[in-house]
């Protein structure tokens, strides 16, 4: 389809920033900036880490890129390297927009097993060694995040649907919500969409303060994903070193 071949084409056709009169409406997931456990390859889950250097920078350019950009909403996990990534957007906005905790789209628990390398941890699990630890299933992950998705519709998302489909605005303006959440947790979420599998044959990795925008069709109400893990304010001019990502 259209929205195939244009993350296809380049990935960054999307626009930098979501232009003020576009009328979809939007949601941006956005992964939090770098951790020391992030470089080291350490499972974080429910650890309330913090951000290392490089990932303050990067939260503070990511703050730069949507200064200007109209946020109704932002919402952070409420684990503080989320917290802390979604306080520089709030920082360098225009607006100063307030940001609502979240805990439902904070990363995956893995008890006992958070502390330890991927590859440890990966094999503890394939050992069925969860079965021992108190692990968050797979289950009550996507309960917690299904949860919040379809509240956040229904609360901020459909009523505007709504109008569009009544053929008037009536002088609404478009919902621009931003959520600041983790690698794991942003995957399933974004799974629950249906066409991240497609994007992500043509996408890169989810990476730190890449932000993932969601456009919301008029017609049915169907979410797109428009681009994925967009890092362009990484590349910017005052990034210095923090062009070329780990």
């Amino acid at each position: 389809d259209a929205h195939r071949e244009e993350m296809s084409d380049s990935g960054t056709d999307f626009p930098y920033n979501i232009p003020e009169d576009d009328l979809h409406a939007f949601i941006s997931v956005i992964r939090h900036g770098e951790t020391r456990e992030n470089v080291m390859k350490i499972i974080q889950g429910h650890m309330d880490t913090l951000l290392n250097p490089k990932g303050v920078k990067q939260a503070k350019l990511l703050g730069k890129r949507l200064k200007s950009e109209r946020i109704d909403e932002l919402i952070s996990s409420d684990l503080n390297r989320a917290k802390s990534t979604a306080l520089e957007i709030s920082n360098h906005h225009e607006k100063k927009v307030e940001i609502k905790v979240e805990s439902r789209i904070r990363e995956r628990g893995f008890g006992s097993l958070e502390g330890k390398i991927h590859a440890e941890v990966m094999q503890a699990l394939n050992n069925n060694v969860h079965q021992e630890v108190p692990v968050e299933t797979e289950e009550h992950i996507a309960e917690r995040l299904d949860h919040f998705w379809a509240e956040l519709l229904k609360e901020k998302i459909h009523p505007y649907l709504a109008i569009q489909k009544s053929g008037g605005d009536g002088g609404t303006l478009p919902p621009r919500i931003v959520l600041v959440s983790h690698g794991a947790a942003i995957n399933r979420l974004l799974k629950r969409i249906g066409n991240v599998s497609e994007v992500n044959k043509v996408a890169p990795p989810l990476e730190n303060t890449g932000i993932t925008r969601i456009r919301f069709r008029p017609t049915d109400g169907a979410p797109e994903i428009m681009i994925f893990s967009d890092v362009r304010h990484l590349a910017h001019s005052d990034a210095g070193d923090l062009v070329e990502n780990e």
